[in-house]
């Protein structure tokens, strides 16, 4: 008899624990999507603050008082940045 009151709270445990695992994989992927995002959002400021530097650095060597080399290494930041954004 007390073997089958043993067994019957091990079988109610089952679907409780069930239900916490499962709890925890659903906060588990908000947190991955959550880290998704901001990093999307990191990368496309990264983008912007990159494109900026470019405009500058060309602005600058228009002007005259740039060099060529700042414009390219710009331009190449600029580069691997949105190959990280797409």
């Amino acid at each position: 008899m007390r073997s089958l009151l043993v067994n019957q709270a091990v079988l109610a445990m089952a679907p409780w624990a069930a239900r916490a695992q499962a709890a925890e994989r659903v906060g588990l992927a908000r947190l991955g999507a959550e880290d998704v995002r901001r990093q999307v959002e990191v990368d496309e400021r990264a983008r912007d603050t990159a494109q900026a530097q470019l405009d500058y650095a060309r602005a600058r060597r228009e002007g005259g008082v740039g060099s060529r080399l700042n414009e390219l290494r710009a331009a190449q930041e600029l580069a691997v940045i949105q190959e990280a954004v797409e």
